[in-house]
C-alpha cells in the first residue's frame, strides 16, 4: 500500500513539474483564489446596502434569522457569481495541460516515465480539484468570514461546497474525455465550455424537472435552496439537492471511466 502511494505521489510530482513549471502552477492557484475573494468582497457591501435601503423588507421576527444567516447568504450570492467562471476556467486548464500535451508530443514524454495511463488521468483530476475547488472555497469562506463573522448555517455551507465539488469534478472529467477523444486544443476549449454553459442555460430555463436541472448544475440548485431557506420561492428540497449532487458525481465518474478506456486504446 505504501509503495503504491509513493508511486502515485511520484507520478503526481512528475506530471506537475512537466505540465506546470514555475510560476504557472502558482498563478493557476492564485487566479481562482483572487476571483473568489474579490467577488465575495464585492457582494458583501451590496448585500448590506440592500438591507439598509429596504429595512421594511424584513419582518421584526426575521431580524435574528437575518443576522445569523447573513454570512451564508453572502457566500451563496458570491458562489452564484462564480458559477459561470468555473465553467470557463476548468476547460481552459484541461486544454492547457492535457489537449496541448497530446498535440505537441509532451504526453509521450510523460508516458515514458513509469506512470500508468490511468494514474496520469487521476493526477490531472486531482490537480484541477486542488487548483479550482479548494482555492475558490478557501477564498469565499475566509473573505465572507472576515467581514461577516456571524456565519451560522454550517449545513448550508457544506451542501454548497459539496455542490461546487461535484460540478468541478464533472466538468473536469467530461472535458478530459473531450480532450482524449478529439486531441485538439480548440475543440477541447470550445466543446468543454459550450457543453456546460448549455447545461447552465437549461438548468435556468425550468424546462426539465428539478432533479435533472440539479444534475446539470448543482451549484445553481444549492444557491436557490439557500434562497428558499430564507423565505424566497423555490421548488427544490435538500433531498433533491443531495440527489442532484450524487447524479452530477455519477456523470463525472462515468466520463472518467470512458476516458480510461479511450486513453488505454489511443495511440500517443
Amino acid at each position: 500500500m505504501k509503495r503504491a502511494l509513493k508511486r502515485a505521489w511520484a507520478a503526481f510530482e512528475i506530471e506537475i513539474d512537466i505540465s506546470f513549471p514555475f510560476p504557472v502552477l502558482e498563478c493557476l492557484f492564485v487566479v481562482p483564489l483572487f476571483l473568489a475573494s474579490s467577488i465575495a468582497l464585492q457582494v458583501i457591501p451590496t448585500f448590506y446596502a440592500r438591507s439598509d435601503l429596504f429595512p421594511d423588507f424584513f419582518r421584526p421576527g426575521d431580524i435574528v434569522m437575518f443576522i445569523d444567516g447573513v454570512g451564508i447568504r453572502v457566500f451563496a450570492e458570491a458562489l452564484y457569481s462564480l458559477n459561470a467562471i468555473i465553467l470557463f476556467i476548468i476547460p481552459m486548464i484541461i486544454t492547457f495541460n492535457l489537449a496541448r500535451n497530446l498535440e505537441n508530443g509532451i504526453m509521450k514524454t510523460l508516458l515514458s516515465y513509469p506512470i500508468g495511463r490511468r494514474k496520469l488521468l487521476i493526477t490531472k483530476v486531482c490537480q484541477v480539484v486542488i487548483l479550482v475547488w479548494f482555492a475558490m472555497i478557501s477564498g469565499l469562506f475566509f473573505s465572507v468570514y472576515v467581514f461577516t463573522p456571524v456565519m451560522n448555517g454550517m449545513p448550508s455551507f457544506i451542501l454548497m461546497s459539496a455542490s461546487l465539488l461535484a460540478l468541478v469534478f464533472a466538468v473536469t472529467t467530461t472535458t478530459i474525455l473531450i480532450a482524449i477523444a478529439t486531441k485538439s486544443t480548440p475543440a477541447t476549449a470550445i466543446l468543454g465550455s459550450g457543453l456546460w454553459f448549455s447545461f447552465l442555460f437549461l438548468a435556468m430555463s425550468r424546462t426539465f424537472s428539478s432533479i435533472v436541472r440539479g444534475i446539470m448544475n448543482p451549484v445553481l440548485m444549492a444557491v436557490n435552496l439557500e434562497g428558499g431557506a430564507l423565505g424566497f420561492f423555490t421548488d427544490i428540497t435538500s433531498a433533491d439537492l443531495m440527489t442532484s449532487i450524487a447524479g452530477t458525481l455519477s456523470v463525472g465518474f462515468l466520463a472518467l471511466i470512458i476516458s480510461f478506456i479511450l486513453f488505454d486504446r489511443s495511440e500517443i
